[in-house]
């Protein structure tokens, strides 16, 4: 699971800091080198931590990370109703001693068109498209950047289309990243975080 790998990266993480503190500690004058490596472990520590207070969110809100917020948000489908109105006009006369009534064709006025279910808007929250993925692409990242494991793969990508923003999709890739000990420069790291922008354009 994400977030045992994720503890595990935390607790190596403070142990390490908690070296270098000692050392910064005994320093009376630490030179900026020093002071650089200690400010990069926080660094470290405070996006581990970001990543797994995000992951923990989510499986409270749905311990199975099947549907996540996404069945939330959606709305009850939106009934169209039509309106049949009836008129009916006055007999003509047509002759002195014969009268038919002559009666108009039904008027139908439907109601305003309302908008389908992917398109309602949750306020607070922009309606986004899936990230789309090519069946090789898909291959390629599980074995490349998941370690070969199709289930953390499809978690992974259930948390992205559920995320409504960039910002998070952000730290929830970077918390990815740190997880899985992904270098920035691979190929499918550029990739995946560039389809997972392209849902917000």
């Amino acid at each position: 699971m994400q977030t045992d790998i994720l503890l595990k990266q935390i607790n190596e993480r403070i142990q390490e800091l908690k070296g270098q503190l000692n050392d910064f500690e005994g320093v009376i004058h630490p030179d900026s080198d020093m002071a650089d490596r200690l400010n990069d472990e926080l660094q470290k520590l405070v996006r581990l931590l970001g990543a797994y207070t995000f992951i923990r969110q989510q499986q409270e809100l749905s311990p199975q990370l099947n549907l996540h917020m996404k069945v939330a948000e959606k709305t009850q489908p939106v009934v169209k109703e039509t309106i049949i109105t009836e008129t009916v006009s006055e007999p003509i006369k047509q002759e002195p001693i014969k009268q038919e009534p002559v009666i108009e064709p039904v008027k139908t006025v439907a109601a305003e068109p309302q908008k389908e279910i992917a398109e309602t808007v949750v306020p607070g929250r922009q309606t986004v498209s899936q990230i789309q993925i090519s069946i090789n692409d898909k291959f390629r990242l599980i074995n490349e950047l998941f370690k070969s494991n199709a289930v953390e793969y499809g978690i992974a990508v259930e948390q992205i289309n559920a995320i409504g923003n960039w910002t998070d999709t952000q730290i929830y890739l970077t918390g990815l990243k740190n997880i899985y000990g992904w270098d920035e420069e691979h190929e499918m790291v550029k990739k995946i975080f560039d389809l997972s922008k392209k849902r917000f354009q």
